[in-house]
């Protein structure tokens, strides 16, 4: 539930720097081609930034030897450890 909160949070940020920038382009500019690689250049950052989020936390839990379920819950303590 709250990965998809996530990508809906993220696609709207998304949304207002497409409107914002798009006074900058030419009138006959290709918006569709540019909407669509902007929606896969930030899927593609956040999919990228869950590998190194949760690998971080599977290093963690296994350092621990603790589950991860509860490195993930109290993961803001054990990010200020590090």
């Amino acid at each position: 539930m709250d990965a998809g909160t996530q990508i809906f949070f993220s696609y709207a940020i998304c949304l207002g720097c497409l409107t914002a920038l798009g006074s900058y382009n030419k009138y006959n500019n290709n918006c569709y081609k540019d909407c669509l690689c902007l929606c896969f250049l930030n899927s593609g950052t956040s999919f990228l930034a869950g590998f190194a989020i949760f690998s971080i936390l599977g290093f963690m839990s296994f350092e621990q030897n603790v589950p991860i379920s509860e490195v993930a819950e109290s993961g803001l303590y054990f990010f200020h450890s590090l």
